[in-house]
């Protein structure tokens, strides 16, 4: 739990900034074939990786502050 004061004090200073450092807006993206033999660009879709930590804050923002916010019958036909 030697990285516990630093995450916390990295997550702290990015809510009171209101963004997030750098690194965590960047991703590795690979492009993964829609079909079995692709031919052009638009036979693949992207497929983004980021920081775990930068998907674990935005998970817990968007649960604790969006979500609460919207009305319910905006997200009645949202799947997925």
């Amino acid at each position: 739990m030697e990285l516990t004061p630093i995450i916390t004090h990295i997550v702290n200073l990015s809510l009171t900034r209101g963004r997030p450092p750098n690194l965590w807006k960047r991703a590795i993206i690979t492009p993964v074939p829609k079909v079995s033999n692709p031919k052009e660009l638009a036979d693949f879709r992207p497929i983004s990786v980021t920081l775990l930590i930068s998907r674990i804050v935005e998970r817990i923002l968007v649960n604790k502050f969006v979500l609460p916010a919207l009305p319910v019958n905006l997200l009645a036909d949202q799947f997925a």
